[in-house]
């Protein structure tokens, strides 16, 4: 009886959905960024969030990752529709979201994300956000990106063994990778002990370029100060001072030899 019953159920909110997308109706939850619904729960544009949407895309056209956008927008104070911060998550749902172009798209998909029957598509359901030809250029852009094969960003730790764990001794050695909840990622250096968890150290990891900056910070204002620099001059004139005068004595030699080879 409850099989029945839960099958009868799900037969009718899929024919509720599609007898909705028909009628261009949303069929729950919120509606996309950018849309608003009137009494009758058709889309109507809300003006100032499709300014964010035009702006996703118009980002993304310009070769932007779905990361980069992401942080771009967060950074300039924009949120998306329920008052958070935008991840690289909802801005390939965006860029994704065929009602953008006016299209009501109602399909569902199995795991590898391959349609289970024939998607609805109603063209012109409602007042599109996007120009198609935009719509369809990301699209492709984005295709492409996917089936390029990913080159793997190189990174050098110049400092790696030169710098020593203050808790346990052992060098701090780059590699370490991690990264935030909007998809950037952070590089830095790490204890080679609590890397390859040889003993329990708990030192933290440091970041590449806060590492890097302070060692670079220091060698300018310890060892290249002016004073330094005064006195690594007078060294390096006197080593050379006396590279001069051998190579002086050595030619004053050459002629004595080659007077006594001349007398012989």
């Amino acid at each position: 009886m409850n099989e029945y019953y839960s099958l009868n159920l799900s037969r009718e909110v899929k024919k509720d959905n599609k007898e909705n997308a028909l009628k261009g109706i949303h069929n729950g939850g919120l509606p996309p960024l950018g849309y608003d619904l009137d009494e009758n729960k058709k889309y109507i544009i809300n003006q100032e969030e499709a300014k964010i949407v035009r702006l996703i895309f118009s980002l993304a056209y310009q070769g932007l990752t779905y990361a980069d956008i992401a942080n771009t927008l967060n950074e300039q104070g924009y949120r998306n529709k329920s008052g958070s911060n935008f991840k690289k998550t909802s801005i390939r749902d965006t860029l994704l979201n065929m009602k953008y172009i006016g299209i009501y798209f109602l399909g569902l998909k199995n795991r590898k994300g391959a349609y289970l029957k024939d998607p609805l598509i109603i063209e012109n359901s409602h007042e599109a956000i996007v120009d198609k030809s935009v719509f369809y250029k990301v699209q492709e852009r984005f295709k492409i990106s996917k089936n390029k094969p990913r080159k793997r960003k190189e990174n050098y730790y110049l400092l790696t063994g030169h710098c020593n764990c203050g808790l346990c001794g052992a060098a701090y050695v780059g590699g370490y990778r991690t990264k935030n909840r909007y998809g950037t990622v952070y590089y830095g250096y790490q204890c080679r002990n609590r890397k390859n968890n040889t003993k329990s150290c708990k030192n933290r990891y440091i970041r590449k370029e806060n590492l890097e900056k302070t060692i670079v910070y220091a060698i300018k204002t310890e060892i290249l100060s002016d004073k330094n620099i005064k006195i690594i001059s007078k060294d390096l004139y006197n080593i050379l001072r006396k590279e001069f005068d051998k190579s002086k004595e050595i030619e004053r030699c050459e002629k004595e030899i080659e007077k006594l080879n001349n007398k012989s």
